[in-house]
């Protein structure tokens, strides 16, 4: 099956690069041979609207996407990735800015509670040392203390980061790199009178005081990785092995058990309690243009979700890579297996954007897998149609020139998402609906130009 997909590949990056090289011979219906259906085609298109402009589309079929697998053959003369973990401290490139970031998402759904911490370092360009630096924690409590969010942007001159290194220069590095990509995961993060962070295989804690009233500790353990196939694989797949993106993503952790104690400004009391985990990491030189990120996981921890929807500039063009995966236990899938559904663009998976509408704070798509046989349809919808209402202040993100929260990222943690899962029958050939998944807490975040750009409605 791998030899089958690699030789299609080929066949595919070959007629597409004939095709944008011979602009002659490149008319509408070629196009459409090599890219999804055409009602995907412009749901893409509008992905890619000029976030300085609120009424232009671009309807462009070269800029909706690109040739996914065309970046591989790119990438053949590119350094090979190294084998120390993606999650290590990274060394700093001198030639271009760099940050790199932490964050831990636990959901407690027996008090309706879940809380993120995010961590985050940042270099400027030509400087070999750190010189931001942000934490953030934003919590939201079913019992009332709802919305809290607090920042600090510590003395860079305080903060210390030790850790195994990297075998070769960070951005060299891939976030799902070789088979021992986890091997001797070490990091401790720390921030003189604030706090620190640990981070290795076995756990994940923290403590940190960040204002006279707000305290938060947890302390994250059993792993529950990506796939159990192997323990680097990720959410960029194939393309983790490049050096192509301007930043790399590897979750770390899609379901650790997380007990935790939190002291909210201006509550009594303390909220404890336990939960799981959702861990990442992301480094590199900035983030992506514009983004959707969802995360999700099942009150047992027997069913868990992700997604993310990035557009990077690459080239001049401005691909849409989007990346769902979703984890389900047979005890509710009709199709009696333990199912791990994992979708990507630069697979070949096609995605389709039904919408993206970051004004009632919703995201609706289906996703179909290469071979056709299986289908996920995914909506995420906000708490309330009113963005200001359920969404959270602007997030600071890591930028070419510093972190920044202009237009930054904002969240919500009590939307829900719906997924219902698909089967091609082997008789009818139909596609057959095996399994509906429901996730309460869901948090939900669009960055940077998604924030900005129209509602899209296919």
């Amino acid at each position: 099956m791998k030899l089958a997909r690699l030789l299609i590949v080929f066949l595919f990056v070959l007629l597409v690069t004939v095709c944008q090289a011979w602009k002659k011979y490149s008319p509408s219906f070629l196009w459409n041979l090599l890219q999804a259906k055409n009602d995907n085609n412009k749901a893409c298109g509008s992905l890619t609207s000029s976030s300085s402009s609120k009424t232009t589309t671009t309807t462009s079929r070269s800029k909706a996407t690109i040739p996914p697998l065309l970046l591989l053959l790119f990438s053949t003369c590119l350094p090979r990735p190294c084998s120390a973990s993606a999650l290590n401290p990274q060394t700093v490139p001198l030639s271009s800015p760099f940050f790199q970031g932490w964050l831990v998402r636990t959901t407690d759904h027996k008090n309706q509670r879940s809380f993120i911490f995010i961590i985050g370092s940042f270099s400027f360009k030509d400087t070999r040392t750190y010189c931001e630096h942000y934490i953030f924690c934003g919590v939201d409590d079913g019992n009332g203390a709802r919305g809290c969010h607090v920042e600090v942007f510590p003395d860079p001159a305080t903060v210390t980061i030790t850790g195994s290194p990297p075998l070769l220069h960070s951005h060299h590095c891939s976030s799902s790199s070789s088979s021992n990509s986890h091997n001797n995961l070490n990091v401790t993060w720390s921030a003189k009178g604030l706090g620190s962070f640990t981070f290795t295989e076995r756990l994940c804690e923290a403590d940190f005081s960040l204002s006279k009233d707000m305290r938060i500790r947890f302390k994250a353990t059993e792993r529950k990785p990506w796939s159990n196939r192997a323990s680097n694989d990720g959410p960029e797949g194939w393309l983790g092995h490049t050096s192509l993106l301007p930043c790399h993503y590897f979750v770390h952790s899609v379901g650790s058990k997380c007990e935790y104690t939190i002291k909210l400004p201006k509550c009594r009391r303390y909220l404890r309690g336990s939960g799981y985990a959702h861990i990442e990491g992301n480094h590199g030189a900035f983030f992506p243009k514009g983004w959707v990120w969802a995360q999700a996981v099942s009150k047992n921890n027997e069913a868990s979700m992700s997604l993310v929807a990035g557009k990077f500039d690459i080239g001049g063009i401005n691909p849409v890579n989007v990346v769902l995966y979703l984890r389900s236990s047979s005890a509710h899938d009709l199709s009696k297996k333990k199912c791990m559904r994992i979708f990507r663009t630069t697979d070949l998976d096609r995605v389709q954007l039904h919408s993206i509408d970051n004004k009632a704070g919703a995201v609706s798509l289906t996703a179909s897998s290469f071979n056709g046989e299986s289908q996920v349809r995914l909506d995420i919808k906000a708490k309330t149609c009113n963005f200001e209402q359920s969404f959270g202040p602007s997030v600071y993100i890591p930028t070419a020139t510093g972190f920044s929260n202009s237009p930054g990222a904002r969240e919500t943690y009590t939307a829900t998402a719906t997924a219902s899962c698909y089967e091609r029958d082997a008789v009818s050939k139909q596609f057959v609906l095996v399994d509906t998944l429901v996730f309460p807490l869901t948090a939900l975040e669009f960055g940077a130009s998604f924030l900005q750009q129209r509602p899209i409605v296919a």
